[in-house]
């Protein structure tokens, strides 16, 4: 369950970020600019969050 919370809470975080990044940017989510910095950490975060979310929902099938 804790494995379940901590993917839900990365991949928000991942998407907030994401949100954020088109807000401020206004309209802009992909400035080659700034591509190392939010994407990266955008990447990141919904990686690290969805394999957190399907290993928790394949190991809870076992």
């Amino acid at each position: 369950m804790k494995t379940q919370k901590l993917g839900i809470i990365l991949v928000a975080i991942g998407v907030l970020i994401i949100l954020h990044h088109i807000y401020v940017t206004r309209g802009r989510p992909f400035d080659i600019q700034d591509i190392f910095h939010h994407e990266f950490f955008e990447a990141i975060f919904i990686t690290a969050g969805l394999v957190l979310l399907i290993s928790s929902h394949f190991n809870k099938n076992n």
